[in-house]
């Protein structure tokens, strides 16, 4: 589909939707046993979605654009009640709380909307409400906390960084294991495409630009649902083999009439999480310091740990000191070319305790979203802009985001239908940081900056006569100045993108019906680094462009039949077809030294540029059928069948199908329950579904490596393909019990699932000989179980108060069974420091009780009972064995909300506990090694004896004693906190957090409507406002970046975690 082809056919859309009439209904909702009013009741047209709520008296009005035939009320812990209308415009009812309907509509696979009761799968939802109440600028947030099973992570690098979400554990070994997100019905990418990086201490550092899904505004999302495991997923085919998260938007007919909504949401962003520095000892060692050049040619001005000087006050040479040119002008002491060997002015020698956090600055963030939206009684339609501005706690770093939503419905005839739905993107930024271990990384400078270190006087950070060539700072002999840094090192980019469907149903009859979708996805990223004269990595400047395009799009045809048997039964079928095609591009062109400083274009290069491009198709072609019975709503059967045909795999071996069946059963409906016991329902899943792989993993083609001075060279590829692929197969069972009692106060769902992934696809060793270092085979074998349990409380209503709670608990483990044969244990994948694998995290799947998540790294020597191994000369011996450093998947995950009603005053509360797991610090390492954090400051005077033993007799016949052999704090840190090992740079990744806080006041509509405004909310927001864990440098939720890909269980010098804290506003008129 033409991606503006969707556009033209919404401008036509909407020109026909005209001729506006209107009836308006009134009434007073009250309780049948007491007679008080009730508020926030919903009210609705029968046979359409326009509704209102009834506010704190009672009272609702409604406006609709034609007369239903009923009105429907309906209100938690009360049975709904459809009224007929009969001509009436004034309709007063009360309910009954004696019984509740706990019907529920939600959308499945193909977006098809079912009644949550004739699932027999598991699912949640998520409405509009619960991601505006409090605005996340990245949607997929919303997910955490508030669905049982899912896990998301977040990239380092603040708003805009990527966010991965898992649905019940990793079931693949070379997958991204990410779910398939699907906006009405189509398929859309959250594809992660981070920069590719050399890895070494020279070259560009990693950049996380953001992936798909944060840039859907929630104020377009009228409902997510997350269908969780196979059987809910399998119709989706091979890209859903990680589960779905389905966005139904909206398109106008959630409103009443012609109506316009304004929405503003306003926070200010502050450091929440941040390293606990020393602030008695300064840069130097062995207790002296003195600046001269910040090259090593004064007293360790050069160097990069603060074992020098006490702090206190005292005379020292140091680089913002003051000096004299040769003209006798007053500079600093390291405008080192301007200053030409003046002596330095020493001056007081003092530590600076908020040199790190004063150079964070407050963030602000402002979400505004406008919608125009209106429907007659043949189609409806909604206009919306959404804009995102954010201005980053880092200095220079920002995100800007516009988007322009068009989506519609119209009964083009008795039996022709349509809906559509477009959105037009446009995100950018001026900067964003770069990640990872090395010099253009912020907090790399920070754990090596002596705390002496006065950043106040860094801004203006060029020498003195030296401006575009030579940055001023405190170490060029390895650091660059954190301003020079955010200022004249950028990573910008601008990313426009499209998606669109549209939908086309007609009714051939009564029975039968016929739908056609067709979607699209379609963006273009220009992303551009920038590097000036004198930066550490690039002495000469620098300038990278990457071009990262991107399009798929989705056909689906279906063919569906409704009827019934008898009075009992009820059927449907469906057959249909699938067409998925994707295009991927990726280029970078790169100028590793520049003629002249500040004019970043590859005419400027002064050697060969550096060329990499890679370009990628995937066609997947598609047939399925369904089947659904349903005997009297109390029994449900549901049976699915799909064949893929993946281009990604061999000709021959290309095919393979999947199959689910689930049943439900309503309990409450046959059996006599208890009084107390108000509903039951036993659901059944097993489902078989497959998995492909990438393009271009069949056969080997040549690759181009370095240059020839100035011929490429092209060489085999390193990775020996394999021709006779298979797909991954994932078998899943899964059963569940939902439970409601006390007059549907208390509501239990239970949820136990199994899924058993083989035929991984995986790379293995290859023998040298064969000259490849490594081969793609089939192999191995996954178990993933685990347990669910959504618990809903009522705890109180009354007609002007209410609570309302929900608790979502999730634990589960994915189990590495089996692994091809020959192979032990298999490296899924490492972290590496630079480009060593020597200093790495490696993650390795081990079938003698392994698990997905296992961490190994290197460590000390120990005994047998585990203590320490002390060498003479009173330090610890480092170990380069891997050992099991532990798993970075928590053992649980709770959520936790509450939302407090009082008349027209809500309260609502999320929190987040992720219980367990494992991470790997690398700031604890280094800002160890370096001694600027606070724990080092043990032993400064007095030396340190390690806890361990000594060995008095020899390797074959051990005999340990105590250590008693004292040592520096310097010696002790830097070999016990050494980066290349990992077990000392170890914390707890539990932690426990207030994610949101949301406070909203809805003024009553006496008063509004009075000043022309249907409807005024206002109301105070938090996001992350408290977090308890055991570290007190960072953030554990926050992942490093490796690449493409994130570095799970490792903090890789991260940015500080932030909260924040605001306003919003919603009008309606």
């Amino acid at each position: 589909m033409n991606k503006y082809t969707l556009l033209i056919f919404l401008i036509c859309l909407l020109s026909r939707l005209a001729g506006w009439g209107q009836v308006t209904f009134s009434g007073l909702v009250t309780d049948k046993l007491s007679g008080e009013a009730l508020p926030f009741v919903n009210v609705s047209s029968q046979g359409s979605s326009f509704g209102t709520t009834t506010d704190s008296e009672g009272r609702y009005e409604l406006t609709l654009q034609a007369v239903p035939e009923a009105l429907i009320f309906s209100y938690v812990g009360y049975a709904t009640r459809t009224e007929p209308v009969d001509g009436r415009t004034q309709i007063n009812i009360s309910l009954d709380g004696s019984t509740t309907d706990l019907s529920e509509v939600v959308v499945t696979a193909l977006g098809l909307k079912r009644d949550k009761r004739d699932l027999g799968y598991a699912v949640q939802k998520l409405d509009n409400e619960e991601l505006t109440t409090v605005r996340q600028t990245n949607t997929a947030d919303a997910l955490a906390g508030r669905v049982a099973g899912v896990q998301v992570t977040h990239g380092g690098s603040g708003i805009g960084s990527s966010t991965r979400v898992v649905i019940r554990g990793e079931t693949s070994l070379s997958g991204s294991n990410q779910p398939l997100f699907v906006i009405d019905g189509i398929p859309v990418s959250n594809e992660l495409l981070a920069n590719p990086v050399e890895g070494s201490e020279a070259g560009f550092q990693e950049v996380d630009y953001g992936n798909g899904f944060a840039e859907i505004s929630a104020d377009d999302i009228e409902s997510i649902t997350v269908l969780k495991g196979p059987g809910a997923a399998a119709l989706y085919g091979n890209r859903a083999a990680g589960g779905v998260v389905v966005i139904e938007t909206k398109d106008g007919s959630q409103g009443q009439g012609i109506g316009v909504s304004i929405n503003s949401q306003v926070t200010v962003d502050q450091i929440s999480t941040y390293p606990q520095y020393q602030n008695v000892y300064g840069q130097g060692s062995g207790g002296v310091f003195a600046y001269e050049d910040g090259f090593g040619g004064g007293i360790g001005d050069g160097g990069l740990v603060s074992f020098g000087p006490e702090l206190n006050g005292q005379l020292i040479p140091q680089y913002d000191s003051p000096s004299t040119d040769i003209n006798g002008q007053p500079v600093r002491a390291a405008d080192i070319l301007a200053r030409d060997g003046n002596p330095i002015t020493a001056t007081p020698f003092v530590a600076h305790p908020d040199n790190v956090k004063n150079f964070f600055e407050t963030g602000l963030t402002s979400i505004q979203n406008i919608a125009l939206s209106g429907a007659n009684p043949y189609g409806s339609f909604r206009v919306s802009y959404s804009r995102l501005d954010n201005e980053g706690i880092i200095p220079n770093t920002d995100l800007k985001r516009n988007g322009l939503s068009l989506s519609g419905s119209y009964q083009l005839s008795e039996r022709l239908s349509v809906r559509a739905f477009g959105n037009f993107i446009n995100s950018s930024s001026t900067h964003r940081p770069a990640l990872g271990y090395g010099s253009e990384n912020l907090f790399y400078l920070f754990s090596w900056m002596g705390r002496q270190v006065n950043l106040e006087n860094t801004p203006n950070y060029w020498q003195a006569g030296q401006q575009g060539f030579r940055q001023f700072g405190y170490n060029y002999q390895w650091l660059d100045n954190p301003y020079f840094s955010v200022y004249e090192n950028t990573n910008g980019f601008s990313k426009d993108r499209i998606l669109g469907n549209i939908s086309l149903q007609y009714a051939l009859s009564d029975k039968l019906n016929l739908r056609f979708r067709s979607g699209i996805d379609s963006y273009d990223d220009l992303r551009q680094a920038r590097r000036a004269f004198s930066t550490q990595r690039f002495p000469n400047g620098a300038y990278k462009e990457e071009e990262v395009r991107y399009q798929e799009s989705n056909h689906d045809l279906l063919l569906s039949y409704r009827d019934q048997i008898g009075s009992d039964w009820n059927f449907s079928l469906g057959i249909g077809g699938y067409q998925f095609r994707q295009t991927t591009g990726f280029k970078s062109t790169i100028a590793n030294q520049l003629s002249v400083p500040n004019i970043y274009n590859f005419g400027n290069s002064k050697v060969p540029l550096v060329v990499f491009q890679e370009n990628a198709q995937k066609r997947i072609n598609s047939v399925y059928g369904m089947g659904t019975l349903n005997y009297r709503n109390r029994f449900f059967l549901d049976l699915t069948l799909r064949n893929d045909w993946s281009s990604t795999l061999p000709a021959d071996n290309n095919s393979f199908a999947y199959y689910s069946a689930s049943t439900s059963l309503v309990l409450s409906e046959f059996l006599a329950l208890p009084n107390w016991l108000t509903y039951a329902k036993a659901r059944l899943s097993l489902a078989s579904v497959g998995n492909d792989t990438d393009p271009l993993q069949l056969n080997n083609t040549l690759v181009f490596n370095q240059n020839y001075g100035a011929f490429p060279l092209l060489t085999n590829s390193a990775t020996l393909l394999n021709a006779r692929l298979r797909p991954e197969r994932i078998n899943a069972l899964e059963g569940g019990l939902e439970l409601w009692f006390f007059n549907d106060r208390v509501g239990v769902d239970l949820s136990w699932y199994r899924n058993v992934a083989s035929d991984q696809i995986i790379a293995l060793p290859a023998s040298a000989a064969s000259g490849y270092t490594d081969r793609i085979v089939n192999g191995g074998k996954i178990r993933s179980q685990g347990l669910e349990v959504v618990l809903n409380l009522v705890p109180v209503r009354t007609p002007s108060f209410s609570w309302e709670t929900f608790v979502n608990f999730s634990r589960g483990n994915s189990y590495v069974d089996a692994l091809p044969e020959g192979i032990d244990r298999y490296v899924t994948g490492y972290t590496r420091l630079y480009a060593s694998t020597e200093n790495s995290v490696f993650y390795i799947a081990d079938p003698d009780g392994g698990r997905i998540g296992d961490m190994y790294g290197t460590g000390f020597r120990k005994t047998e009972d585990g203590q320490i191994i002390y060498g003479a000369n009173g330090l610890p011996i480092r170990d380069t064995e891997l050992r099991y450093l532990g798993n970075y998947n928590p053992d649980f995950i709770v959520g936790m909300g509450n939302r407090f009603s009082y008349k027209n005053f809500s309260l609502n509360v999320l929190l987040d506990w992720r219980q367990g797991g494992v991470i790997v610090s690398r700031m604890l390492a280094i800002g160890s090694t370096s001694g600027v954090l606070e724990h080092t400051l043990a032993g400064r005077e007095t030396g340190i004896v390690g806890e361990g033993v000594v060995n008095q007799g020899t390797e074959e016949s051990q005999e340990y004693v105590p250590n008693t052999t004292t040592v520096s704090a310097a010696e002790y840190y830097n070999q016990f906190y050494n980066r290349a090992n990992e077990e000392s740079a170890l914390y707890d990744a539990s932690y426990l957090k207030l994610r949101q806080v949301g406070i909203q006041y809805t003024l009553p509509k006496s008063l509004t409507r009075s000043w022309g405004v249907e409807e005024i909310r206002v109301g105070l927001v938090g996001n992350n406002l408290l977090i308890f864990t055991e570290n007190p440098h960072f953030d554990p939720e926050l992942s490093a970046m490796q690449g493409r890909n994130f570095a799970y269980g490792v903090e890789d010098m991260a940015y500080p975690g932030t909260r924040s804290f605001g306003f919003n506003l919603g009008l309606k008129f």
